[in-house]
């Protein structure tokens, strides 16, 4: 993997001025000529890698806290073999601001103007952590994708204070808060410039994200300024119900962390005070899942995400979403929290999410979590996809490693689904090399003709035949209880501003009926699961089927980078 280098005081001086000198690539491999100048990758696994592109200005001093701006060209033939700076924080809290980059992994071969299909991948880590490749045990640099036709993108996003961050002083200059998602939709559009000099199509880009990477993917939707960026979407674990923090609320906390670094006031001298402060000295407090995120800005975010969709105000794009059958991992429920739910309701609940009588309450209170901030949402933004008269898809991801089974007793956990989307050479599976190939589908395959909602009926009957235990909503067994925080009211998108709410208040929740999902994310069949052709998975979907309106279907080593963050290790170029 691509390794981020250590920038010097004289090239962070040269990567501000107009034209600075590239790093001079030496050497054999694949080169490629783009808007700012040229670029040498590497040759990794049979495929080509460009990393660590500026997409965006560093956005450092003056440029902190301001919409993203485009980034200088340069002369000469750039060092595109290692990655930039992830956003994440560092081992001691500080942040790396200079760190807007995308990496590109394209079919070995690949010209200008090929018109090969790309997939933008947009990270998770709850709008905080995370990077553009490797977050989280899973081989995110799209070399299994190369090999199948397709060109990826993966892009770094200002996170924490530096990407969500409301302050009445930085409002006054112009549109605030939403930083993060300025930065992603300044990618998109990076996209469409460049794409055709590594190959790709800048009309057929499918964006794709995890938990606050698929929240971004909705976001994207409905934000009226990615219109046009892309032509298809992949939620996964998106949160379909997530409320942005209000505006007011927004800038009271922004207040409260300018006074930690004694910065008072709301006029200009008060923002160029905080545009000199140090970010590490402005620590959040609370829960993970509550600290950054979306906000209501009025212009890039102008609703919570469930309500815009069923306002019909989402890009008119084909859309695959879906989840885990754990996610309540994240917040990790206990079974304690059941005994909470008022008698009234409790008889209900245990009813739905316990039919079999097995009393197993960690088990429910983990259903249920996992239902009412993933599942539902799911269904509902998918009902509003279909009112809008767009392609749907919903898929449920359940597979877990026999050998993991025992730590993983309520189903597969946040996150899980992502190793086997991308399901590289390097990633590691437990079940053996035979896993990686179906989960792929999940996200593999544009270049497919296949129109959507087509089927092969007779793999995905094999696939239930063979894996039917896998397939149901409710996981079995018992399982140890686990700690329970309570979760954010905007998560659930129900509540008022700064609510906490407990599994007490997701007590009428009903258990989906009906046989239960055409994928259980049973990762191990290539020849079974599938998406529709012409979608990432592409081989017809056992992953994702077709019902009336709706359609539904389906560690690696790391080092610590030099110039800020974390990023995997890379292979030599061979």
């Amino acid at each position: 993997m691509i390794v981020a280098r250590k920038l010097t005081a004289a090239a962070l001086a040269l990567a501000v001025l107009a034209l600075p000198l590239a790093s001079f690539a030496q050497g054999a491999g694949p080169t490629a000529q783009i808007k700012q100048g040229a670029l040498k990758g590497a040759a990794v696994e049979g495929v080509e890698e460009f990393w660590g592109i500026p997409y965006a200005a560093p956005p450092l001093g003056e440029l902190r806290w301001k919409p993203p701006v485009a980034a200088a060209g340069w002369t000469g033939e750039r060092d595109a073999t290692h990655a930039g700076a992830s956003c994440q924080p560092n081992r001691d809290g500080t942040l790396t601001e200079d760190c807007l980059f995308v990496n590109v992994t394209r079919p070995a071969g690949a010209k200008p103007g090929a018109k090969l299909p790309v997939l933008v991948w947009i990270h998770g880590g709850g709008f905080t952590i995370g990077t553009s490749v490797g977050s989280f045990g899973a081989e995110t640099d799209g070399i299994q994708f190369a090999k199948e036709g397709i060109v990826t993108v993966s892009l770094n996003y200002r996170l924490g204070r530096a990407g969500w961050f409301a302050h009445p002083a930085l409002c006054k200059e112009g549109p605030c808060g939403n930083y993060g998602l300025m930065d992603q939709i300044a990618a998109l559009k990076w996209v469409q410039a460049n794409i055709a000099s590594f190959g790709g199509d800048p009309k057929n880009v499918t964006i794709a994200g995890e938990s606050a990477g698929g929240i971004s993917v909705l976001e994207l939707m409905l934000a009226p300024d990615a219109r046009g960026l892309f032509q298809k979407a992949i939620g996964e674990s998106s949160f379909g119900r997530l409320e942005p923090t209000s505006m007011k609320d927004a800038q009271a906390s922004g207040v409260k962390a300018a006074a930690l670094v004694n910065v008072t006031g709301e006029d200009a001298a008060a923002a160029a005070a905080l545009r000199k402060a140090s970010l590490s000295a402005m620590p959040y407090s609370g829960p993970f899942t509550s600290r950054a995120g979306p906000i209501l800005d009025g212009k890039y975010v102008q609703s919570g995400i469930a309500e815009g969709f069923a306002a019909g105000k989402q890009a008119k794009v084909p859309l695959l979403i879906g989840g885990n059958s754990n996610e309540a991992s994240l917040f990790r429920p206990q079974a304690a929290a059941v005994d909470a739910i008022p008698e009234a309701r409790k008889a209900a609940a245990m009813a739905a999410f316990d039919p079999k009588g097995t009393g197993n309450k960690a088990q429910v209170a983990n259903d249920m979590v996992t239902r009412q901030y993933i599942t539902e949402p799911d269904r509902a933004i998918s009902r509003a996809q279909a009112k809008a008269g767009q392609p749907v898809y919903t898929y449920y991801f359940s597979y877990v490693s026999p050998g993991a089974k025992a730590q993983l007793p309520f189903g597969a956990p946040h996150t899980a689904e992502i190793k086997y989307a991308f399901a590289g050479p390097k990633q590691k599976f437990a079940p053996g090399p035979a896993a990686r190939q179906g989960g792929q589908r999940l996200l593999g395959g544009l270049h497919q003709d296949r129109q959507p909602g087509q089927r092969r009926r007779a793999g995905l009957a094999e696939v239930h035949a063979r894996h039917r235990d896998l397939y149901g909503v409710r996981r079995r067994g018992p399982g140890p209880a686990r700690a329970l925080p309570e979760v954010p009211a905007r998560l659930a998108g129900r509540g008022g501003e700064g609510r906490r709410r407990s599994l007490a208040d997701h007590a009428e929740v009903r258990r989906p009926s009906g046989p239960g999902p055409a994928i259980a994310g049973r990762a191990r069949r290539s020849a079974s699961l599938g998406v529709p052709r012409g979608w990432p998975g592409g081989s017809g979907p056992a992953a994702a089927s077709r019902s009336g309106a709706e359609r539904r279907g389906p560690d690696r080593r790391r080092r610590r980078s030099a110039a800020g963050g974390s990023q995997p290790r890379r292979p030599r170029a061979r």
